[in-house]
């Protein structure tokens, strides 16, 4: 039986225009296309994958299930023998008649799923919400379900408690697997709020499983361990500094940080948009986290990560491991392996906003406005443009207090009786 692939058609195409995605399969001698909605330049395509385009993986995604569902028809014809007794025209006819076209019929679970899909623009929430396609994929093709035709309505309660004991045969943490419900829960109220579509909701009887799990902030001691513990070397070194000024900077972002360029420093403050939020931020630079710039400055952007790494998400992730091995190192073995053992094991980047925040309103007294301002989180009602200064002079007190008191100076710190205000 031939093969079935796709094709980018550039045949009656202008240069410089994209041109039409289709399936193309060869039966007795001629070749047969299918039409997709997809549009793409040359360098949009490599092979039998789509590539530099916003919707890259979503495409991918949607392509590799039509790609399945025209194989499994041919192959069902050719078992059933007609599919020898068939023109390429006939052929052509049967699989636009039993596939239809690459737009998923309408109001399904899947077709939802991918308009909320479809509007992520964050290449990492896009890549976890791709891994849950893939596992409600894998999940329909072991249970028999056709995936798009499955609804909402068949989604109930049950369906979620089977499809719960499918993802724990690879997922056994209740919170790996919330993480994929959470998923299919935003896709219900998305249907039922903004679509205002009438279907059941399971969740009012199945509910997400969650364990509680170690909280990343650092004690206080711990963070004077981890600022003047002699690192052996240079690159851990580095890891835990950064670590530092992320702390510094009241609990900043890798990303946030990695990308900031020194045109942002602006009268002594560091302004940017949180990656993730879109938040607004401004961030008064101490001379401690001064002291860490100008150890690791880059050219265009305030330090060397952004000009070093193209992916700062890789290095974060080195970053992380480097930073469970702050601590004692030695050399073991014929050939002189190093072996660590880590301070601070289940240490993360992430740790230094947790740590921020709890350090402000726990051990200093500041109140849960000051520390969700300092973090850019949103707080209490609408409140007036002079609240909001003050706010800021809280923040930014609030933060020069806990570096103080990260460098054992609490003598020096001023008393305020107007801390929880």
């Amino acid at each position: 039986m031939a093969r079935a692939s796709l094709y980018l058609d550039m045949r009656a195409v202008k240069e410089g225009q994209p041109g039409p995605l289709k399936v193309r399969y060869h039966h007795k001698g001629k070749t047969i296309f299918l039409p997709t909605t997809i549009q793409l330049l040359p360098n949009q395509w490599m092979g039998d994958t789509i590539i530099n385009h916003p919707k890259a993986k979503l495409w991918n995604s949607m392509l590799q299930l039509r790609m399945a569902d025209v194989t499994s028809e041919i192959l069902e014809l050719e078992i059933m023998g007609t599919l020898g007794t068939m023109t390429a025209e006939q052929l052509k006819a049967k699989l636009m008649e039993k596939l239809g076209h690459v737009e998923y019929r309408k109001n399904t679970f899947l077709s939802v799923f991918m308009d909320k899909m479809d509007k992520i623009t964050k290449a990492g929430t896009l890549s976890i919400w791709n891994n849950t396609l893939n596992r409600i994929k894998a999940f329909c093709s072991e249970n028999c379900y056709d995936i798009e035709t499955l609804t909402f309505e068949k989604m109930t309660a049950e369906w979620m408690e089977e499809f719960d004991r499918f993802l724990a045969k690879t997922a056994p943490k209740p919170n790996a697997r919330a993480i994929n419900h959470r998923n299919i829960r935003t896709v219900f109220n998305h249907a039922r709020k903004r679509m205002k579509l009438d279907i059941p909701y399971p969740y009012d009887e199945f509910k997400i499983k969650h364990q509680e799990t170690r909280k990343l902030a650092m004690t206080v001691e711990q963070t004077r361990q981890l600022k003047d513990y002699e690192v052996q070397e240079k690159h851990i070194e580095k890891y835990r500094d950064l670590f530092m000024l992320m702390i510094y900077l009241r609990g900043i972002n890798g990303a946030d940080l990695f990308s900031a360029k020194k045109t942002q420093i602006i009268n002594g403050r560091l302004e940017y948009y949180r990656c993730k939020t879109g938040s607004f931020c401004t961030v008064k630079i101490e001379p401690e986290a001064q002291e860490i710039i100008d150890k690791y400055p880059g050219k265009e952007y305030i330090l060397d990560v952004g000009e070093r790494y193209l992916n700062t998400t890789d290095y974060l992730r080195k970053m992380d491991k480097g930073l469970k091995k702050v601590g004692p190192m030695a050399y073991e073995g014929k050939h002189g392996k190093k072996k660590y053992d880590g301070l601070f094991t289940w240490l993360s980047s992430n740790a230094a906003r947790h740590t921020w925040a709890t350090l402000v309103a726990y051990d200093l007294g500041y109140s849960i406005d000051v520390a969700s301002e300092g973090l850019t989180h949103k707080y209490g009602s609408r409140t007036t443009q002079i609240y909001i200064m003050k706010m800021q002079k809280n923040v930014d007190r609030a933060n020069r207090e806990l570096i103080d008191y990260i460098l054992n100076k609490e003598e020096e710190v001023a008393q305020n009786d107007n801390k929880l205000t």
